[in-house]
């Protein structure tokens, strides 16, 4: 699968980590953190033109700021994520690439559930729900900019970004 991926600032990416490390502090075995919001996430193998068709959608864009201020998690996976407030620009991005790609995306960001998050932990701790009232408890409000949209190949053993657009 290809997703589709509006990358976050370095010192975004930053403050993010930090928050995580500070609940599981000394680098309790998690992944390097890669800061991005996933537009979308194609499931067909032709990637060639899905990364054009949504090169020509991104183009119309310019670099924007994203503001954190919540820290949840999903109950059935145990998913720990940072979530942005609405963004026009974050959303415009998504519903023109699943109105011209809609039927060919995953059914999570395909049509109207999308949900614009930034997963901070991926394997569920022993108790989510403890660990995501700890993360709120020092999540410090900020902005995040987005100046860039990767497209990355998922693989079994990790990811490749296969090349990008930057927003004006």
């Amino acid at each position: 699968m290809l997703c589709v991926i509006a990358k976050l600032d370095e010192e975004a990416n930053e403050r993010l980590a930090s928050l995580r490390d500070a609940v599981f502090p000394g680098g309790s075995a998690l992944p390097p953190l890669y800061g991005h919001i996933t537009l979308a996430t194609y499931l067909p193998e032709e990637h060639d033109a899905f990364v054009r068709g949504c090169g020509d959608i991104l183009k119309a864009f310019p670099a924007f700021t994203v503001r954190y201020e919540r820290v949840g998690y999903f109950p059935l996976s145990g998913v720990i994520f940072a979530q942005p407030e609405d963004n026009p620009h974050l959303s415009a991005m998504h519903r023109g690439i699943a109105e011209k790609y809609g039927r060919e995306l995953d059914q999570w960001t395909g049509g109207d559930g999308w949900f614009p998050h930034t997963t901070l932990i991926a394997a569920p701790p022993a108790d989510p729900e403890t660990v995501c009232r700890e993360m709120r408890r020092r999540l410090v409000p900020f902005e995040a900019r987005i100046g860039r949209v990767e497209f990355s190949l998922v693989g079994e053993t990790g990811y490749t970004v296969l090349g990008g657009a930057d927003l004006k």
